[in-house]
């Protein structure tokens, strides 16, 4: 199965958009794609979302983008509440060692944006963006975000 990191260097489609500047020191922000792996389509989840919910997402990744700029820990301009660990997950590294990692998630409103830290260097990748009335996943949430984070770190070793 391959899964496919695409850096995201601006946001905002179709219009207006905003391109982020981005430097050795910044944060890059990549998003996944998979034909083997439908749930892995980033740019789907967010077409999913009713319209004012997909206006509200685009202020979310232009925020996260010019947040990525400065380089500076995402936990600086974030707190607790609103940037946190979702969940835990393992993979087999390359050296056959087990790693657990963690699933993020940036909370803005109903928004729920999740991510994984991806070594090395300062790279993040988007996983998922669910609309959620509640901070809680389900089971099948959960499952569904560890088995892409694990495909997305194992595929992309």
């Amino acid at each position: 199965m391959t899964i496919t990191l695409v850096q995201c260097k601006s946001t905002g489609h179709p219009k207006p958009t905003q391109t982020f500047k981005i430097t050795e020191n910044s944060w890059k922000i990549f998003k996944c794609f998979s034909s083997e792996t439908p749930e892995s389509n980033f740019h789907q989840d967010v077409k999913k979302l009713q319209p004012s919910d997909q206006r509200k997402a685009q202020i979310l990744f232009i925020q996260l983008g010019l947040r990525c700029e400065s380089g500076q820990n995402l936990s600086f301009f974030y707190d607790k509440k609103a940037l946190h660990d979702a969940l835990e997950f393992s993979y087999t590294d390359v050296s056959g060692a087990t790693v657990i990692d963690k699933v993020w998630r940036i909370r803005q409103g109903d928004l729920r944006l999740y991510f994984i830290y991806y070594p090395p260097g300062k790279r993040l990748v988007l996983l998922n963006i669910w609309v959620k009335k509640q901070d809680k996943l389900t089971s099948s949430e959960k499952n569904a975000l560890s088995d892409l984070a694990e495909k997305v770190m194992k595929s992309c070793l």
